[in-house]
């Protein structure tokens, strides 16, 4: 059995008051014969674009080196999102200090508009693989560093983004 935890940080009221609250869900999950989920984390941004987009940061302790894994980004948005891709810098630090960065495209919608993913209602959630096969090659605390990389400041109805870390069997 292994443990997923989830970490939000949600506005109190999107409309109203902007205050940030933090959020921490802890559930369990069995492990299926083929994954095992190393991490689950979304931070939520300023929904009505009022912000500029934080650097997200997420930090994982890898301890497995010899097996396979995937990244994914995960993204929700509302259908009033202005855009149909999102860009995002993504900095990964290992324990050793050794940073990589790279860039990286989400496609959020198809040519017509269609939005990707599951929706419920004007929201809309993306998984997207980000990296496959990654072996880590140290055991200790990763950090991972989202900023985006669009050419406004703000993304209004851009709601959260995450990263999904799954050790492939």
């Amino acid at each position: 059995m292994i443990q997923q935890i989830e970490i939000k940080i949600l506005p109190k009221d999107l409309y109203e008051d902007n205050k940030i609250h933090h959020i921490v869900r802890r559930k369990t999950k069995v492990e299926t014969s083929r994954i095992k989920m190393i991490r689950l984390d979304r931070k939520s941004i300023d929904a009505r674009g009022k912000k500029a987009m934080y650097v997200l940061r997420f930090e994982v302790f890898i301890d497995d080196t010899v097996s396979a894994h995937n990244l994914y980004v995960n993204v929700r948005n509302t259908s009033l999102y202005p855009f149909s891709n999102l860009h995002l810098f993504i900095e990964t630090t290992a324990p050793s200090g050794h940073t990589i960065r790279e860039t990286f495209e989400i496609t959020l919608s198809d040519d017509r508009g269609k939005w990707l993913g599951s929706g419920l209602g004007d929201m809309w959630d993306l998984q997207q693989i980000y990296k496959t096969n990654v072996r880590f090659a140290q055991r200790g605390k990763y950090t991972v560093e989202y900023q985006q990389g669009m050419r406004m400041d703000k993304l209004p109805f851009l709601l959260d983004v995450g990263l999904r870390i799954e050790v492939e069997k």
